[in-house]
């Protein structure tokens, strides 16, 4: 609730919906009814949508782990991921990609980013 009024925020185990603010003048809040939510990178990402919003912003955080990070098949793996299913994410739309990771061995996936 925000000054008596329900602001229609919902969440699961996977997605949070931010609250829809209006103000007294009647603009909407910047964060109204945005969507956070969470997806593991092998999970089938392609299509990802919520009713008919595409992602702007991903996250990507510590895509490697110590195993696939010393193999070549596997960084190529993921990199093909990014490239394929992450970067496509907004359907041809303007769209940030952070990732926060730590490099571990020469040529990981980290380092090629």
């Amino acid at each position: 609730m925000y000054k008596g009024r329900d602001c229609a925020i919902e969440r699961n185990s996977t997605t949070i919906s931010l609250a829809r603010i209006v103000d007294e003048n009647g603009n909407e809040c910047p964060t109204f009814g945005s969507i956070i939510t969470c997806r593991g990178v092998t999970s089938g990402l392609r299509g990802m949508r919520q009713g008919k919003i595409r992602p702007d912003v991903v996250l990507v955080d510590d895509i490697q782990s110590h195993e696939t990070a010393h193999s070549s098949e596997q960084v190529e793996k993921l990199e093909d991921i990014l490239k394929r299913d992450v970067m496509n994410l907004s359907s041809g739309r303007k769209m940030a990609v952070i990732c926060t990771a730590t490099p571990i061995a020469d040529g990981d996936l980290t380092e090629k980013l």
